[in-house]
Formats: C-alpha cells, sequence, structure tokens
C-alpha cells in the first residue's frame, strides 16, 4: 500500500497500488498549488458536513495505474464504489475512468485562494500523468474549417475567372468542390487535404516530423516523447534491414537513394480487394508487400494458417502516418498523381485512399 498524507491533517487518503505495477523507484510528483487544491477538496470531503461512509466511500474509490508499456503513473476513480458517494459517472474521454471532478475543484480552489504556506517535506507529491499527457483539442474546430475551406474555394473560382475559364468549366468546379474535400463523399479527400497543408501553411518546413490519424478511430495511448522516440527506432532498424538485405552499409543504403521515412499504419487484412479467391491472390498489395518483424507464432501455433485474427499485420493501414513531411508531401503527390492515372469511376474502391496508398506501396516493394 502506498499512502498520500495532506499537510496539517490528521487523516490520510489510503491509494492502493496496482498490484505487481507499481515500483518503489517510482517518484511521484504534483505542483504544489495543484496539491493544495486536492487537499483542500479532502477536507471538504471529510468535513462534519458530509457523512462519513460516504466520503470514505468517495475517496476509497481513488486508484493509481501504470501505463504498461510506457510505465507513467495514471490516476482513476475504481467506479465499483457506493453510488451514494457520487451521483455521476465520471469517465475521460480518450481511456481510463480519472477523478475529473477532483481536478476541477481543486483548480476552482487554486483560483478562489491565495498561495498558501509552504507543504511539509514529508509530504508525498503526486503528478497526474492524465492531465498533463492527454490531448488537447484544437481551436481549428469543424465550423472554423469550414469557413476556411469556403474562402479557399472562392479564391480558386475567382482565378478561374481570371484566366478565362467558360462558364461550363466554372460550373463543373464548383458542383464537383462540394466533393472533393469531403472525406463522407470520398476517402481520397483526405490526400487532398492532407497536401493542400502540406503544400500550404507547412511549406518549407521539410524537415518536421509530422503525424496524420484518423479522427474518429484512433487513440492516443502514449506521450509525444515516447512516440517520436519510437519513430526513430522503428526508421533506423527497417534502414538496417535495407541494408542486410543488399550487402551493404546504411551509408551506402543512403547514397543511393534508399531510406525508410514514412511508417504506415498496419492491417492483418488486404483490404480494399477487387475480389477473392484466386483474384485478390493476384493483386500485389495483397502478396507481393514484406511480411511484419514480428515473432514467427506470436499469434500462437495458428498464425499464418487460420482466421483473420491469426494473420500478420502486414498491409497498409491509411488512418495513421507518420514522417518527415517533405518526404510525407512527395509520398501523397505521388498518390495523387496515381489517382488521375488510374481513376476508375466503375471500380468498386475507386474513392478509396487505401487502395492507392497500398498500391503505390506494393509497386515500391517491386521495384526494390
Amino acid at each position: 500500500m502506498r499512502r498520500l498524507r495532506f499537510a496539517n491533517h490528521d487523516r490520510t487518503a489510503t491509494v492502493e497500488k496496482a498490484a505487481g505495477v507499481l515500483d518503489a523507484g517510482y517518484t511521484i510528483q504534483m505542483p504544489a498549488p495543484l496539491y493544495r487544491g486536492l487537499r483542500r477538496l479532502f477536507d471538504a470531503l471529510l468535513d462534519d458536513e458530509r457523512p462519513v461512509d460516504s466520503a470514505r466511500a468517495w475517496i476509497a474509490g481513488l486508484r493509481l495505474g501504470t501505463n504498461t508499456a510506457t510505465r507513467h503513473i495514471y490516476a482513476f476513480y475504481h467506479n465499483t464504489c457506493s453510488k451514494k458517494a457520487f451521483v455521476d459517472k465520471y469517465y475521460d474521454s480518450w481511456f481510463f475512468p480519472v477523478l475529473r471532478p477532483l481536478l476541477r475543484a481543486a483548480v476552482r480552489a487554486i483560483q478562489a485562494e491565495e498561495a498558501e504556506e509552504a507543504l511539509d517535506d514529508d509530504v508525498v507529491k503526486v503528478n497526474n500523468i492524465v492531465n498533463s499527457f492527454r490531448l488537447q483539442s484544437t481551436s481549428f474546430d469543424k465550423k472554423g474549417y469550414l469557413s476556411y475551406l469556403k474562402g479557399y474555394m472562392k479564391a480558386v473560382k475567382a482565378h478561374l475567372q481570371e484566366t478565362g475559364a467558360s462558364a461550363e468549366e466554372i460550373t463543373k468546379f464548383e458542383k464537383g468542390a462540394q466533393t472533393y474535400f469531403d472525406a463522407k463523399a470520398a476517402h481520397i479527400a483526405k490526400l487532398r487535404a492532407i497536401t493542400r497543408y502540406l503544400h500550404g501553411p507547412a511549406a518549407g518546413e521539410d524537415d518536421d516530423l509530422v503525424i496524420v490519424v484518423d479522427g474518429f478511430d484512433v487513440l492516443a495511448q502514449i506521450p509525444a516523447e515516447t512516440l517520436i522516440q519510437r519513430y526513430f527506432d522503428v526508421a533506423a532498424a527497417a534502414d538496417q534491414r535495407l541494408a542486410d538485405q543488399r550487402g551493404l552499409t546504411v551509408e551506402e543504403v543512403h547514397s543511393k537513394g534508399l531510406r525508410q521515412t514514412v511508417l504506415w499504419g498496419t492491417d492483418k487484412g488486404c483490404f480494399p480487394s477487387s475480389g477473392n479467391g484466386d483474384e485478390k491472390q493476384r493483386d500485389p498489395r495483397c502478396w507481393l508487400v514484406p511480411f511484419s518483424t514480428l515473432p514467427r507464432y506470436v499469434w500462437g501455433p495458428e498464425t499464418g494458417t487460420g482466421g483473420l485474427p491469426f494473420s500478420d499485420s502486414r498491409f497498409v493501414n491509411s488512418g495513421t502516418v507518420i514522417g518527415p513531411l517533405g518526404d510525407l508531401r512527395t509520398l501523397i503527390d505521388a498518390t495523387l498523381a496515381l489517382i488521375e492515372d488510374t481513376f476508375d469511376p466503375e471500380y468498386k474502391y475507386h474513392n478509396s485512399d487505401q487502395y492507392y496508398v497500398s498500391t503505390l506501396y506494393a509497386r515500391q516493394e517491386y521495384q526494390r
């Protein structure tokens, strides 16, 4: 058990250690103002006006846990406590149920009072990892984006008029523009939106590391620093494999223009596919791409022979991509050029960005 003792208080809030996860070497820290706010809130919970049993049940729900991948500590609320202790169920909008009302009340308390006396030296300080590392919404919301897009389309229309485009051409543009950047109408609109940004506001920062993710089904579970470090580790290992395959050094491979810089998410299945059976097997996107670096039997004895749960995660998933801005821009431009050259409105998946990205990936592997 690990205890949090509030200064000048005769009670302690006991925080249960996650079984076998928290090591003795962990240092738990928190900014002093937030700690003071938490202390005041616990004082309020334990005052004479609140039923003792209810207050104890509320406090008993406080837990500490760790992300087993990053070893970061997070605070969360064990929601099996007595429902009488609190009315609402508090959940963080990402992954773990957390003590949101505690933090909000602490902030209000900090704003309402002046800084208090220094805390005792023996006080254990806590770092709220959830609050520190969770992603925050940007101010560039959907309404703002649509306003920007509307202005962009007006500028394009004005340019067409100035350059002598016919009324028929302008009408065609206006009709097509309604779905050109609409990912609901066509997933390839994502590529157009990405390239517009990479050629626009971000142009000139070719060495910046960029990550693009789908907006509805991608969950951030690790801090940005960890993500960046893992990117460089994976890219370096991939470059080493390229060199080993050719009997060269990494420097020699780089001198020939070969390097791994853009990393996509992966899928267990090849999607989309133009058919099943033999037709699917002939599609280079489904057989030409290399296997992953996961252990041979990572999914057990049925790995590679059973159903989708036992297949290797080797196929491109276009929902997540990370890489240097300049290289990503080059790749997206090449994908849009492929769409322009091969677009077939009769093909079932003609609007799938994943189809074109994975096709380009298969062509790269063929050339290599």
